[in-house]
């Protein structure tokens, strides 16, 4: 169990999770006829550091945002009056409006990646989450079910978004994996041998093996199918992954320089695409995660200058986007916080900050304040 705990907390700092609760459905959520309307006032030109209209929030009240709804519109949640709002916000036209709305707390909530479906979870105790799925924009509820849980990390499948896999963990960091069909309206239990996987294909599950004996740095990839496991690559030895549609991200210890880190990018067959090598830090625990997100090809980090202790560095950071594809390398910004970052659809903004409360706009490579408290 101890073998994947450092990757656990890794998430669980990350996401925020817990669990349950009862949704209501309140009016509209996309922002049709005024969005359209704010994008064609802007002379063409979309959201940048002179059309953007800051979100306005009183602190008391903002919870988080949740994620971009298009290159233009976040979705974040409020708490106020005892219910949780999920609104969408433009920051063209200032026009703020409800998705959705819950009488318990918000934990977290992830929109799958053709931002079609939104997965609420919700807690009204700590050992319970009820995790919702509406559809977008009618706020339909299209999957609804309650678990036994006190953290939940879940995964959207790229290939199929009717289904997403959740891993729900327990006070002693056991676990149980779970499969939602949303076609079905079915929860079923998976027997995975390891949390944290990233879907292959459509029913093909990647993982890092942790063993459960000895303590690992690096483990190899294990690909789980039909029940059946089959470690790949066995040559390499890797510390994280992630996945998306056609791409899968593993990084390892560079096997010529350890104070350095390689990201290896490969298609859902597993061959290479593309790789790069950066400074990595240390912790307690292992290898820091830098923090990144990928908008269609272009893949953005915020990275260390030099390798070192994380709690010791003082060297900075910078923000640098990679295509996978091209392998072509820019320095958006030279100086930057080590902090969550999550990019638009597009890739034409992204929000970085501990709140999400600054906008990077990739373009003209500058910096504002996308959240305005109150």
């Amino acid at each position: 169990m101890g073998k994947w705990l450092s990757v656990l907390i890794f998430f669980v700092l990350l996401l925020s999770g817990c669990e349950t609760e009862e949704l209501n459905k309140p009016s509209l959520s996309k922002l049709d006829s005024e969005k359209s309307a704010a994008n064609q006032t802007v002379n063409g030109k979309g959201l940048n550091s002179q059309s953007i209209v800051p979100l306005k929030v009183k602190e008391a009240d903002f919870q988080f945002i949740i994620d971009w709804e298009t290159d233009e519109t976040l979705l974040f949640v409020e708490r106020k009056n005892s219910r949780s709002i999920v609104s969408a916000y433009d920051l063209l036209s200032g026009v703020k409006k409800e998705v959705y709305v819950s009488d318990e707390p918000i934990v977290s909530a992830q929109l799958s990646p053709s931002r079609e479906y939104l997965l609420i979870h919700s807690a009204s105790t700590a050992y319970k989450a009820l995790l919702t799925v509406i559809r977008l924009p009618s706020q339909q509820i299209v999957f609804q079910e309650e678990i036994e849980s006190k953290e939940v990390h879940y995964e959207w499948n790229g290939y199929d978004e009717t289904k997403i896999l959740v891993s729900a963990f327990y006070e002693d960091w056991s676990f149980r994996s779970y499969l939602i069909d949303i076609e079905k309206r079915s929860l079923q239990e998976m027997n995975l041998s390891q949390p944290f996987a990233v879907w292959l294909k459509q029913s093909r599950f990647l993982y890092l093996d942790w063993g459960n004996d000895e303590p690992m740095i690096t483990a190899p990839l294990t690909i789980y199918e039909n029940g059946n496991e089959k470690h790949v690559k066995n040559e390499e030895k890797f510390y994280y992954i992630d996945g998306w549609k056609n791409f899968l991200l593993a990084i390892a210890p560079s096997d010529k320089d350890p104070s350095k880190a390689i990201f290896h990018f490969y298609d859902h067959e597993l061959q290479p695409l593309y790789s790069f090598e950066i400074p990595h830090l240390t912790d307690f625990s292992g290898w820091v995660i830098p923090t990144y997100d990928l908008a269609g090809k272009n893949f953005f980090i915020i990275e260390p200058k030099k390798s070192g202790e994380a709690d010791l560095y003082n060297d900075g950071f910078r923000l640098v986007k990679r295509n996978i594809k091209s392998g072509k390398e820019e320095v958006i910004l030279k100086s930057v916080e080590s902090a969550p970052l999550l990019c638009s659809p597009k890739g034409k903004s992204c929000l970085t900050g501990n709140l999400y409360e600054h906008i990077i706009f990739i373009n003209e490579k500058k910096m504002a304040s996308v959240i305005e408290f109150e």
